[in-house]
């Protein structure tokens, strides 16, 4: 039997599943700076699973399904501005979320770029 999942869907989830492991490793590296905060791990652990969520969604191979990076990229470009104004922050995780934020774009950009299907 062939599959019939575009595979559009599935490197646009591998890109979702990759940002999702960023989170994690920006998590680890701001607690080696300063003291834990169980708020944060809370906010790191919540954003890993949504992404992880959409991800496993997308992976599915539903239409609809698409648009749900064009959600996650606005919410992205949205924090993107209120983390890229405090420069005081560690260049390293503001290379990680700008990473994150360019792997969720590509995710969504790839979902809806026309692509030749092979029969």
């Amino acid at each position: 039997m062939k599959n019939t999942i575009s595979s559009a869907f599935i490197k646009s989830s591998n890109l979702l599943f990759i940002t999702s492991g960023l989170i994690l490793i920006s998590f680890l590296i701001q607690q080696a700076s300063i003291p834990f905060n169980p708020q944060f791990l809370t906010i790191a652990i919540i954003n890993m699973l949504l992404i992880a969520g959409v991800s496993l969604v997308v992976r599915r191979g539903m239409q609809w399904t698409k648009y749900l990076p064009i959600i996650l990229f606005t919410l992205y470009a949205t924090e993107a501005i209120a983390t890229f104004s405090h420069l005081g922050q560690e260049q390293i995780i503001q290379f990680l979320f700008a990473a994150q934020t360019i792997m969720v774009a590509w995710a969504t950009i790839i979902l809806f770029k026309k692509h030749k299907e092979i029969a």
